[in-house]
């Protein structure tokens, strides 16, 4: 009995919601321009820039409503001002219920974004349950529209059937709660487990941390070397005077729209021309030598190999993995150095 009654309220509640709200017009490609929300309560409209254009507003939390209910009339507004998609916590268990719950909620919104996190992620052990869940899922939620899912930034579990579906992965860079959580690890890591670049945009910690968020300049450098566009999380807690100065420094990576190229994990492409007429063997290492991504991973594998406090200028604050990096970069740089300068002779 009780089990029907809760069923029915989660109907009640999900029919509330979806009433009566068609969706606005895209304005921008899909995800573009979007920030996630945490707490509708929490943020004013009025506030949110008007070059967002849409928001991602979370919709259940395992098998029932989240922990703060959408409100109708907030959401009938937001719809009128933005485009907006649904998010929903994926708590594990019976991924078939959950996966048609989450679909039920979504009826209406312009797309849908899963939050697989701990209950999903097998860390890269293909005999842990966990690591066929994702699939299992994908299967039951049969969505229609414009899919993504959002994980931790080292997830491990197989997404072959999310990247076949053509879904984006959005691995949260979320540096000042997770110091090695950066965006060149969450696309490193995600290229490392098959998804392209064009179905990558993490999100970007946009809350703070010890009363400080990340630093936006480097960020956005970050996000525009490797060629990804950003979503921001939470848009509700950068709505401070100085959240709102980070989401207009970080707007050149927010507005950006997919890449349409897809560079090999490891880094940039780099620069295009003829292929040196030498050996593979004896020519240049270049910008393909895999050295910060390998660092990354092995940091990500094993945290007491690193110190992500450590001073430039004091070699002794180095861990293991972070001192490996720098030995491995320096003979990349010194190798290619020499390359050049025979090259140069000839």
């Amino acid at each position: 009995m009780k089990q029907r009654l809760r069923k029915k309220k989660q109907r009640k509640l999900k029919a509330a919601l979806t009433a009566n709200v068609a969706p606005r017009a895209a304005a921008s490609a899909p995800w573009q321009s979007a920030a996630f929300v945490h707490v509708p309560g929490d943020t004013p409209l009025g506030l949110v820039p008007p070059w967002i254009k849409g928001l991602v507003v979370q919709v259940a939390w395992g098998s029932g409503p989240p922990e703060q209910p959408v409100n109708a009339g907030w959401l009938e507004e937001a719809r009128r001002r933005f485009t907006v998609y649904a998010w929903a916590w994926c708590n594990g268990g019976d991924a078939q219920a959950e996966a048609e719950w989450h679909r039920e909620c979504a009826q209406g919104y312009a797309g849908f974004c899963a939050n697989m996190e701990e209950p999903y992620d097998a860390h890269g052990n293909s005999a842990d349950p966990r690591y066929t869940m994702p699939k299992a899922y994908l299967k039951h939620l049969n969505w229609p529209g414009r899919l993504a899912v959002t994980t931790t930034a080292t997830f491990g579990s197989d997404m072959t059937a999310w990247i076949q579906a053509g879904a984006l992965t959005m691995p949260q860079a979320f540096p000042r709660e997770v110091p090695l959580a950066t965006l060149t690890l969450c696309v490193e890591h995600a290229q490392a487990w098959g998804w392209p670049l064009n179905q990558i945009r993490p999100l970007a910690q946009a809350y703070p941390t010890n009363g400080a968020r990340p630093d936006p300049v480097a960020m956005d450098i970050e996000a525009a070397a490797l060629g990804v566009g950003v979503c921001p999380y939470t848009i509700e807690q950068a709505m401070d005077t100085s959240g709102q100065q980070w989401l207009t420094i970080m707007r050149p990576s927010i507005e950006r729209p997919q890449s349409t190229a897809v560079p090999p994990p490891g880094g940039s492409t780099g620069p295009t021309g003829p292929p040196p007429t030498q050996p593979p063997t004896s020519g240049l290492i270049g910008s393909q030598h895999g050295v910060t991504a390998s660092a990354n991973r092995l940091r990500a594998l094993d945290p007491a190999g690193t110190n992500p406090q450590r001073d430039p200028a004091n070699l002794s604050t180095y861990g293991a993995w972070d001192k490996w990096e720098r030995t491995m970069s320096m003979l990349v740089k010194d190798h290619d150095a020499r390359i050049a300068d025979e090259q140069g002779k000839l």
